[in-house]
């Protein structure tokens, strides 16, 4: 045979002749060898299959770790062991059950060293039971030592009380009772009953057979302990019920009995049941804290369910006597043997509250403002001060004694109860609440007073509107109820008006607030500023109302009023147009070769040269550099550069005799020029690059024409004299006649604003269209030549006009269906043309100067 511990093994072990098997020895321990077998048979040699063994590789079991090796009494039984594996891999066991000897096997192939066991027919009490285990690895099987247990079973099958019931009712599994008798149950016996009768029982250590009766057991008054012991045959092992009897006691004694004010006189001891207790005026309540001597005892107090050992809920007391009854029931009232008196106790205690001559407030607070100094009993002088929009007030007083009564300004209220309502002027209202307190003691009593101050209500002014007037208007009044408001001013005289400087153009003197009181319904008006002849002007005013408190209020308001001034442009001559291709550029021309230019809204103009002398009766700029003027003799003329040089612009009119009068240009090269007729050619041209031009009437015009406008190179109207109204729609190809409903009236200036158009002329001559010109309805002023119209939006217009040698301006705010003279008397010469801006900015040219209708002279301003 050859061994070792590598393979094939060459090393030859020992030699054996004849016989099958041999004994190795001097292996090392927990060490892998393989093994190989010769055999020889004379001179043949055969080697057998390469094997692999272990020595001392065999599991070991841990001494005393068996278990049950004894009694045991439990249902379930748990089969423990351990065992040591030498080896790497999975150690096993096979485990050995039964009442046979040797046991059978019970549970091959664990892997845990432990296995609850249980005979299918149940455990037989006092057999003695078998178990064995055997553990393998891959090297060997190792069995364990052969052991055994006996199986008792040491419960009961019942268990009975003489007096009273178990609780919970009777289980084998349960071991803890409890049972209440009556106090008239002074002992107790207990008939056990046992599952096997090889048990043994005692009874608080009396031995009690099974099914019998244990001799009575003596139950003082409150808890008892038995205990029912079953015992197995060999007397050490043993399970334990146990029943906690109470006998219900009939003590009704307090063991303690404590007051929450004063002291108890006598001081408390349990047989001694009448007690008194003194306590302060201020206390208004009292409480108890009984203590039964025995803990199941019931206590009321009054009627009222206490806690032993527990502070009591409160009970108000009075003045005077306070008897109070505290009756303990002991826990059993029912044995024949004692009297009523033996289980009902009753304890009397008299608290007893002296006269109060507490006349103090705990607390007082105020339904607006906050108090000064902050409220202290002791304190009886206060001042409130509340906002002016309160105009009553109301205390909420507590009484410190209960006992005590209250009058709030001579009206009673209960404690912590809201006072009547005070109403209150604007100031110091003194002693407005007055508090007046008085003690149970009726020589006891204590007044607060509270004076209010209630804050002057602060003036508002307000609906004072920013004033504009026209020329000749006068300033407007208001009643004072409509801008004045001050809850504490009843009096308007009381009231002092002021205000700031007026500093506008055109007058010395401020403008004054007057309060006209003499009228059913007070009013403040404005006397004017005084100056030498007409004024107009604008200025922001500060004005202010001051009530006799001192308060006041400012508000800020501007006066503005329009009037005319000249402005001068250093010429002898008077002007027929005007125009502003933009806010602040314009052009105005006239006799004589006159025409100047503004870039300041008409505040400053300078002179222009055009080298000409001719009458100029029209100019039209379409922005503020390129332009053209036309007028006697047909002469035109173009600039592109605002005025500084200008060019001849009148290629294809002839110079006769006849004037045109008015321009239009719809762009830069497509404009219309209108004027005399004397006789053929009509003086209407139009052209379409800005300098040349074509007559446009194909003489069937034979009458002057005075304004012309034009919606587009082809869409064009002209008035004229005789109340003529001609429009073309295809660039003067052929013009038709508008009725203009007048009697042969000269119409003088036509203006549009998109579709809506206005037109004036000589005798009161003035007509509206909605349609773009093809319908016109009459207006009129009786009497007055109109000369000029110009809009600044759709509503607001302006036309001037002349009756003899008195110029009129009159201003619409409507589109044209009332017109207001603005004029104010100031104008003594015809107006020629005029421009509008808006309601208080229109410049007017006259036959020997320039006017403007302006609030002031900064163009900023309307």
């Amino acid at each position: 045979m050859r061994i070792n511990t590598f393979s094939p093994p060459l090393t030859q072990y020992t030699s054996v002749v004849g016989d099958t098997q041999c004994t190795v020895t001097g292996l090392s321990a927990n060490t892998r060898y393989d093994m190989q077998i010769e055999a020889q048979l004379g001179d043949s040699t055969s080697l057998g299959l390469c094997r692999r063994i272990y020595a001392g590789a065999s599991p070991s079991f841990v001494a005393n770790s068996f278990s049950p090796t004894d009694i045991l009494t439990s249902d379930s039984v748990r089969l423990q062991w351990r065992a040591v594996n030498p080896m790497a891999d999975i150690l096993h066991y096979s485990v050995y059950f039964g009442t046979d000897m040797p046991p059978t096997l019970f549970q091959p192939f664990l892997t845990d060293s432990f296995l609850s066991v249980k005979p299918i027919d149940g455990w037989a009490d006092g057999v003695e039971y078998y178990w064995q285990i055997a553990a393998w690895n891959s090297a060997d099987t190792t069995y364990g030592p052969l052991l055994q247990f006996v199986h008792q079973n040491l419960s009961l099958l019942a268990l009975e009380v003489s007096s009273g019931t178990l609780s919970p009712a009777f289980d084998p599994v349960v071991l803890a009772y409890s049972d209440t008798v009556d106090n008239s149950m002074d002992s107790i016996s207990v008939m056990p009953s046992a599952q096997w009768n090889g048990v043994s029982i005692t009874v608080d250590g009396t031995p009690v057979e099974s099914d019998s009766s244990s001799p009575n057991i003596p139950l003082p008054e409150g808890n008892t302990i038995m205990t029912v012991r079953v015992a197995a045959q060999e007397m050490v092992t043993y399970q334990d019920y146990t029943i906690s009897v109470h006998r219900k006691s009939s003590d009704a004694f307090l063991s303690d009995l404590m007051v929450s004010d004063g002291t108890l006189n006598p001081l408390f001891v349990i047989d001694s049941f009448s007690y008194q207790d003194t306590v302060s005026d201020r206390v208004n309540a009292i409480r108890f804290r009984p203590t039964a001597r025995q803990a199941n005892a019931t206590i009321l107090i009054n009627g009222l369910s206490a806690l032993s050992g527990m502070t009591s809920d409160s009970f108000p007391i009075q003045t005077g006597d306070n008897n109070f009854v505290i009756a303990v029931n002991a826990e059993d009232t029912t044995n024949s043997a004692l009297t009523y008196n033996d289980v009902h106790k009753f304890y009397t205690i008299n608290v007893v509250r002296p006269i109060s001559t507490n006349a103090s407030l705990s607390g007082l607070t105020v339904s607006s403002g906050a108090l000064s100094p902050v409220f202290s009993p002791d304190s009886t002088s206060y001042i409130d001060t509340v906002q002016s929009n309160v105009d009553t007030l109301f205390v909420l007083a507590t009484l410190a004694h209960d006992s005590a009564t209250m009058m709030i300004n001579d009206i009673s209220v209960l404690s912590g109860s809201q006072s009547p309502k005070q109403y209150l002027n604007f100031g110091l209202n003194s002693g407005a609440i007055r508090i007046e307190i008085n003690a149970e003691e009726t020589d006891a009593s204590k007044t607060y007073l509270i004076d209010v101050y209630r804050m002057p209500a602060v003036p508002v002014l307000a609906g004072i509107h920013d004033t504009t007037l026209d020329a000749g208007e006068s300033f407007p009044s208001y009643f004072l109820d409509n801008i004045y408001t001050d809850l504490d001013v009843n009096n308007s005289a009381e009231l002092d008006w002021s205000s700031s400087a007026w500093s506008g153009l055109g007058a010395n003197t401020t403008i004054t607030p007057v309060l006209d009181l003499v009228t059913s319904f007070p009013a403040l008006f404005f006397t004017e500023p005084v100056g030498a002849g007409a004024w107009y002007g604008r200025d922001t005013i500060q004005l202010m109302a001051t009530d006799p408190f001192g308060l006041s209020d400012t508000v800020s308001m501007v006066f503005s009023k329009a009037g005319w001034r000249s402005i001068s442009t250093i010429s002898d001559f008077g002007f027929y147009s005007i125009c502003f291709p933009d806010d602040s550029t314009g052009y105005i021309a006239g006799i004589a070769g006159a025409l100047f230019k503004t870039t300041d809204h008409g505040l400053n103009w300078i002179a222009l040269n055009t080298g000409n002398s001719y009458n100029y009766n029209a100019v039209f700029f379409i922005d503020s550099l390129r332009g053209w003027i036309t007028g006697s003799l047909g002469y035109t003329q173009q600039t592109v550069d605002g005025g500084v040089n200008w060019m001849t612009a009148d290629g294809g009119i002839p110079h006769g005799d006849a004037a045109l009068k008015s321009l239009f240009f719809c762009d830069s090269v497509n404009g219309w020029a209108v004027g005399d007729y004397f006789d053929s050619p009509s003086m209407i041209y139009k052209t379409s690059d800005g300098r040349n031009w074509q007559v446009a009437d194909d003489n069937q015009i034979t009458s002057t024409m005075n304004s012309v406008w034009a919606f587009s190179p082809d869409s064009v109207i002209m008035v004229g004299d005789l109340a003529r109204i001609y429009r073309t729609e295809d660039g003067g190809a052929t013009w038709t006649s508008i009725a203009s409903s007048g009697t042969g009236e000269n119409l003088n200036s036509v203006f549009f604003i998109e579709d809506t158009g206005w037109i004036v002329g000589n005798g009161g001559y003035y007509a509206k269209s909605i349609d773009r010109g093809l319908s016109w309805t009459r207006g009129g002023f009786t009497g007055t030549s109109m000369t000029s119209i110009h809009f600044s939006d759709s509503q607001t217009g302006f036309c001037s006009a002349y009756n003899g040698n008195v110029a009129t301006v009159y201003r619409t705010t409507d589109g044209g269906t009332t017109w207001t003279d603005v004029s104010g008397g100031s104008l003594s010469s015809p107006a020629n043309s005029l421009f509008s801006f808006g309601k208080y900015d229109v410049i007017t040219t006259y036959s020997t100067s320039i006017q403007r209708y302006m609030v002031q002279l900064n163009p900023s301003y309307p």
